[in-house]
């Protein structure tokens, strides 16, 4: 009753021994080969949004849609080989339908309850299987499985494919499969297009960092060409301090998942005046503690520098945990790093961003909703094209 993806199995399960064999087999797909492998195709999708920004002629473009736009066509094409088409079509009806039904998720009912809910609800949505995105999952998984090809070039599902396909009939389950397929999607998408989407309102809100970011950007190009499509590489800005400051500080304002688990020790703890048994999960709020004067200076600021030059603004590094810790740390913090570093270091170099005309920034913020991961508003912003001499 408690563990929401029952009576089907895969990495998201609170059986531990379960979670840690899937953990291995999930490993694999990334490692630094793989993500290598990765790295031209997330290019061709970064590509796309510099086609859509460049079209925009300094018009207002929603941003936040834009950056779903993105990490659901990246992670399509990564986990099953075939995007969603959300950047060329503007949209997917099964990730819209996907995203309007993690809604329910911002009432954060107890699990129970929420469990009781989608059971009843399902039975009563039969378009669900035919039109949405377990179809489209389920549809492109039954694809990779009968493609010849299917391991010629690095997946998230190849890992799980072939040790699937090791296992002797009677011990394959095709909705373990299913399950860890589109849990790859979600987890790797919606996580990385609300921390872009946040990236680029930060930088509305305070454009020299925009400056400081292309000054650190420049020596680090691939060519000298102006108008080449393609100007940076992973290995070549990977290690830019003011590009990671950025990306960590929106992380630190907007984790993408607003609460942390940890187990107590067999004697249990004290907090403050309360006693916690021992073996207890305990939920803490990464959004307070990434807000927490106790943790950080200026903790309500937007203040990169934080993470490399001004390193005593950070009093408790061990409060900063945006993809969790331990055996539950999230496997996809390299690829996601480098989806977020190669959109912004190609965006940043070209254009400059500002908040369209009559766009309420404060209201912005006070109207995006938690639904385990960020759900917002249009958020329009301006990319004006720098020229470079």
């Amino acid at each position: 009753m408690y563990d929401f993806e029952q009576p089907n199995l895969g990495i998201a399960t609170r059986n531990e021994e379960v979670h840690a064999a899937r953990r291995r087999v999930w490993s694999r797909g990334f490692g630094e080969r793989a993500l290598r492998g990765y790295e031209d195709r997330v290019a061709v999708y970064v590509q796309m949004v510099l086609a859509r920004l460049s079209t925009s002629k300094e018009q207002a473009v929603d941003t936040a849609r834009l950056m779903e736009h993105f990490a659901f066509d990246v992670l399509g094409d990564l986990a099953l080989g075939k995007d969603f088409g959300m950047l060329r079509d503007g949209g997917h009806p099964a990730i819209e339908q996907l995203v309007k039904g993690m809604e329910i998720m911002a009432l954060r009912l107890p699990m129970w309850l929420l469990r009781l809910m989608v059971d009843i609800a399902q039975p009563l949505v039969p378009t669900e299987e035919s039109t949405g995105f377990l179809a489209f999952c389920h549809a492109n998984l039954d694809r990779m499985m009968t493609d010849e090809k299917r391991f010629e070039r690095p997946s998230l599902m190849a890992p799980l494919l072939a040790h699937y396909e090791k296992l002797p009939p009677i011990q394959r389950d095709i909705s373990i499969l299913r399950n860890d397929c589109r849990f790859a999607i979600i987890a790797g998408s919606d996580t990385v297009a609300a921390t872009l989407a946040f990236i680029f309102f930060y930088l509305a809100r305070h454009p020299e960092h925009v400056k400081k970011l292309r000054d650190e950007l420049s020596p680090l190009r691939e060519t000298n060409d102006h108008e080449k499509d393609r100007q940076f590489s992973h290995r070549g800005i990977m290690g830019a301090e003011h590009l990671n400051a950025v990306i960590n500080e929106t992380l630190r304002l907007h984790p993408p998942a607003s609460t942390i688990m940890r187990i107590t020790p067999p004697e249990g703890l004290t907090v403050g005046d309360t006693f916690i048994p021992g073996n207890m999960t305990v939920f803490s709020s990464q959004y307070v503690i990434g807000r927490s004067e106790a943790v950080y200076e200026r903790a309500a600021d937007f203040v990169p520098e934080r993470w490399y030059s001004q390193p005593k603004m950070i009093k408790e590094r061990a409060g900063y945990a945006p993809f969790s810790t331990g055996h539950h740390s999230c496997l996809g913090r390299p690829l996601a790093l480098m989806e977020m570093r190669l959109l912004l270091a190609e965006c940043a170099w070209r254009y400059n961003v500002s908040f369209a005309a009559g766009f309420d920034d404060v209201n912005f913020l006070n109207t995006v909703e938690d639904c385990m991961s960020w759900h917002m508003g249009n958020l329009d912003l301006c990319f004006t094209e720098v020229q470079h001499i």
